[in-house]
């Protein structure tokens, strides 16, 4: 299945029906050729780092879309070349779902190799973090406030917790309980194009 069908063979329908070119909802969409500008796009949507070309000879095409809802920000993500990109510590839960390509993420103990409709990447809090990205990747992230997040799974449980959630990192598109996720994310990306749509309120 490519990652622009809307639908499975079974009729359910997919959560993969997000456009492969960047469409623009609501939100901010931008293009940028300038490494410099590019970094300041990514502390800005995300948060400081480090942005490395591979090849020289190939320049940075990046396309960057956000939109920021309360709690959560959407974000699609692409480069139009390798690159290398290290943080600090995450300060938010981020979800990292490629549409298209490759991606290596992770830490210096563990790491996870991100593909189109198989791995994806969960990122907790308090982890420095380093991606490798081939030059076809696009990649849809999820930024949840960790309060929101740690709050609503503590109203889940009928009690405090006793610390901050620790997702593994890696992240199997096809597990059951990971695609009712994606099927969330896709909805309130394409409600986002609505003006009447539930993200208006």
């Amino acid at each position: 299945m490519s990652p622009t069908s809307s639908t499975k063979s079974t009729g359910e329908p997919s959560p993969w029906s997000v456009p492969f070119d960047i469409a623009e909802p609501t939100g901010r969409l931008q293009r940028i050729t300038d490494v410099e500008e590019a970094v300041d796009a990514i502390t800005r949507t995300y948060q400081p780092g480090r942005l490395e070309i591979a090849d020289s000879s190939r320049p940075l095409g990046m396309e960057i879309w956000s939109s920021a809802l309360p709690g959560l920000r959407l974000n699609y993500l692409s480069y139009g070349t390798d690159v290398a990109i290290t943080a600090p510590p995450m300060e938010r839960y981020v979800l990292c779902v490629p549409i298209a390509g490759q991606l290596r993420i992770g830490s210096a103990s563990t790491q996870v190799e991100a593909s189109a409709q198989q791995f994806g990447a969960a990122i907790s809090p308090g982890r420095p973090v380093f991606e490798n990205w081939s030059a076809d990747c696009r990649v849809l992230t999820a930024r949840f406030a960790p309060d929101l997040l740690e709050e609503l799974l503590s109203a889940m449980l009928d009690e405090p917790l006793t610390g901050p959630i620790q997702f593994d990192l890696g992240m199997n598109l096809s597990d059951p309980s990971v695609r009712p996720v994606l099927r969330a994310l896709t909805l309130v990306r394409n409600e986002l194009n609505d003006p009447d749509g539930i993200t208006s309120d």
